[in-house]
C-alpha cells in the first residue's frame, strides 16, 4: 500500500499524507491506516490528527463500536492533487 518507498530514503511529509489518505479510501479502523501507511505510531499519530481536525479524513460509525476513518471527498481531491505531483516530479527526474 506504501506508494513511495521504492529504492528511495525516507518520504517527506507530503509522501506520507498520500499514503495515510491512500490507505483510508475504502474506510477502515485508525490502527490498519497505521498499518497500511508503515508509520510509527507516533508519527501516525502527529499526521492523522492533523488530517481529521483539517477535514480530509472523516470518522464514521463502523461495527461492533469501533469507529471507521475515511478519506473525505475535499481529502480525496488532496489525495488527486498529490499523485499527480508526485507522478510529474518523479518522472521529470527520470528524463
Amino acid at each position: 500500500m506504501v506508494l513511495f518507498m521504492r529504492g528511495r530514503g525516507r518520504r517527506d511529509r507530503g509522501e506520507i499524507v498520500i499514503d495515510v489518505l491512500r490507505a483510508a479510501l475504502d474506510g477502515e479502523v485508525k490502527t490498519r491506516i497505521m498499518f497500511k501507511s508503515n508509520l510509527y505510531y507516533r508519527t501516525f499519530n502527529h499526521i492523522f490528527s492533523e488530517l481529521l481536525d483539517k477535514g480530509f479524513i472523516v470518522r464514521c460509525n463502523g461495527f461492533n463500536g469501533k469507529f471507521l476513518y475515511k478519506t473525505s471527498e475535499r481529502g480525496r481531491k488532496v489525495l488527486e492533487a498529490g499523485m499527480k505531483f508526485y507522478n510529474l516530479i518523479n518522472t521529470s527526474e527520470r528524463n
